[in-house]
């Protein structure tokens, strides 16, 4: 059944370009990202010089070759600002990292074009579609039909283990080996490259569906009262068994509800500063981390304490070895990691943030985290707290506080996803001008004698 994957990954960007041939543009750009990274097998194909060509390489430039020929005065309309400049430093930092490491130029070429290639070119994509109100309920709206048409899968393999993709592909790929039975039934993974892909992606599906519930930017789906939908998408989320899936996501509800009902941006901006505040504690070894697992024996498992034990125990290892290259890194090849006198690598690799630290150093890490925080700083910024709960712009901020669950969560698991790229390129564009529609419509909603909101 393997040619079934071969089959749909040979056809999957001609099939992009009928999608745009059927839809507007941003429509068309949201199924393709969306379909292609739920859907799409996990088969990839080595290519010499070039990114493995797999679900998410392949949509990402599809959509972009599909842009050129059905939108390309968009494309030529567009202009960089000061936001992007995170994202542009965190694609070529590679470059640096190669010649620093007497690799060559060619080897920081091929890594740098990786890097736009899984990052830069979802990054450009949502920069260019999305900036207006309406333009992020649609998003958000999609990634919210995208969690309910997930939701019974999940419920399929937490019943009979995380199997979809064998059945479908004849392959379950990495899925096969990161779920695990519990009481309740298996974690799922669907069509995701891990059980964990599979609950973080549900955990911000649910977050979406409840935030634009309450906010009242949605309140049907398919002519289904939000409500009961939202309801749904929790209860599936918290039986996908993700700790830290759920965790984030009870946070993330509780940093909006703040908003809508204290008027308060406190937890929001909290949020925010997790990432940034763990690495730096303990990158400078102000914190071990070693509380933090005393912590977990009490709240979760046995199995989930020793996981986040073993992780922390290898970032120890991977920054001694990173400090040797502190300003740009070892680059690529598996420098960056540890091995023993036999040759034989000693250590794991999870999050994101030591990856980053190991291959690209200080640099790299700064302009990746800028690259996760920074667009969710600068839009909580242009509005007082309580004008993000009206529904024209609820869809904005869901998306933002979505970003801080994404960021947060690669503390610990480096599991790249398009979309998310794509939405930090969004809320990076999101365009709030005085006078505009939206403000019109939230200033006319406030009481005489209210404060104006500010940009």
């Amino acid at each position: 059944m393997e040619v079934i994957a071969h089959i749909v990954m040979a056809v999957w960007v001609p099939v992009i370009f009928v999608i745009f041939g059927l839809f507007p543009a941003r429509r068309a750009v949201i199924l393709s990202f969306v379909i292609g990274w739920l859907f799409l097998p996990l088969v990839s194909y080595k290519i010499q010089g070039l990114p493995a060509y797999g679900k998410a390489s392949a949509t990402g430039i599809g959509v972009l070759l599909a842009i050129i020929c059905f939108d390309s005065a968009r494309l030529m309309a567009w202009r960089p600002r000061f936001i992007d400049l995170p994202m542009l430093v965190w694609c070529l930092c590679p470059i640096a990292s190669s010649l620093n490491n007497d690799l060559g130029f060619y080897d920081g070429i091929s890594a740098a074009f990786e890097q736009v290639v899984f990052w830069g070119i979802p990054y450009f994509i949502g920069r260019l579609y999305f900036r207006e109100a309406e333009d992020f309920r649609e998003l958000a709206r999609a990634l919210v039909v995208a969690g309910l048409v997930y939701a019974p899968l999940c419920m399929f393999e937490m019943r009979m283990s995380a199997q979809l993709s064998r059945y479908v592909y004849g392959s379950g790929g990495y899925a096969r080996y990161h779920s695990w039975a519990g009481p309740l039934g298996w974690q799922p993974a669907v069509f995701l490259q891990t059980a964990l892909a599979c609950s973080i992606f549900m955990a911000g599906s649910a977050l979406l569906a409840v935030w634009l519930w309450s906010s009242g930017a949605i309140k049907s789906v398919f002519g289904v009262p939000m409500g009961p939908l939202a309801a749904l998408l929790v209860v599936v989320s918290i039986f996908c068994k993700g700790v830290g899936a759920n965790t984030l996501l009870m946070g993330c509800l509780a940093a909006l509800f703040a908003v809508r009902k204290l008027g308060t941006m406190s937890l929001v901006y909290v949020l925010v500063g997790v990432a940034p505040t763990y690495v730096l504690l303990r990158s400078t070894g102000l914190w071990s981390g070693r509380n933090l697992i005393s912590t977990s024996t009490k709240v979760v498992t046995e199995r989930k304490t020793q996981s986040l034990e073993t992780r922390i125990e290898n970032e120890d290892i991977l920054m001694e070895r990173a400090f040797q290259r502190p300003v740009f890194g070892w680059g690529r090849w598996g420098r960056s990691r540890v091995v023993n006198e036999e040759g034989k690598d000693i250590c794991l690799t999870d999050g994101m943030w030591i990856i980053a630290l190991g291959q690209t150093g200080a640099v790299g890490l700064t302009a990746l985290l800028a690259t996760l925080i920074g667009p969710v700083l600068v839009l909580a910024a242009r509005r007082r707290a309580g004008a993000w709960s009206r529904p024209e712009l609820a869809p904005m901020l869901g998306l933002a506080v979505l970003l801080t669950l994404y960021s947060i969560d690669n503390l610990f698991n480096a599991m790249l996803n398009p979309v998310f790229a794509m939405a930090i390129g969004a809320v990076s564009g999101a365009r709030l001008l005085r006078g505009s529609a939206v403000n019109v419509a939230i200033s006319a909603s406030l009481p005489r004698g209210s404060i104006p909101v500010g940009t």
